[in-house]
């Protein structure tokens, strides 16, 4: 089973296709050798791979997709090493600095209507400590900007 988990997530199949891809399967290798070190390990490399996934969802405006990757990683984190493991923290900090970067991007290009619905999204994200700072520290950089010019 952990073989199978690797090769799907070797092949990038995350959520898909049914019943054989990384979520599922490392699911099912957990309930085999619950807390092995192999099991451990491969859930920290699927929640890496979400990781990046939901980062480039967030970046690319796919709010949809990041919030699934998100729920699909909180049931597997849930399901086996819990949301105070180091890999959970690690997810969380990749998509904080994704929706940080977007939120500098749409602040510079005075986007209020992305503005919001990255504000949304952080919500949903439970980001909301990342969504403030964010555009306060893209304040002075648009103000520095304008002066510039």
């Amino acid at each position: 089973m952990l073989g199978a988990a690797r090769d799907a997530l070797a092949h990038a199949n995350l959520p898909a296709p049914a019943d054989n891809n990384a979520f599922d399967l490392t699911r099912m290798a957990w309930k085999l050798s619950p807390a092995t070190p192999d099991a451990k390990k491969l859930v920290a490399d699927v929640l890496g791979a979400i990781s990046k996934q939901q980062a480039l969802a967030i970046g690319q405006h796919h709010d949809q997709r990041a919030l699934d990757y998100q729920l699909k990683a909180q049931q597997l984190a849930d399901a086996t090493i819990g949301r105070t493991a180091p890999a959970w923290h690690g997810l969380h900090t990749v998509a904080a600095s994704a929706l940080d970067k977007r939120v500098q991007i749409e602040y510079a290009a005075s986007d209020a209507a992305a503005l919001k619905r990255s504000e949304t999204l952080a919500k949903q994200l439970e980001l909301t400590d990342v969504y403030a700072p964010a555009v306060a520290s893209a304040r002075p950089k648009a103000s520095s900007a304008t002066a510039a010019t």
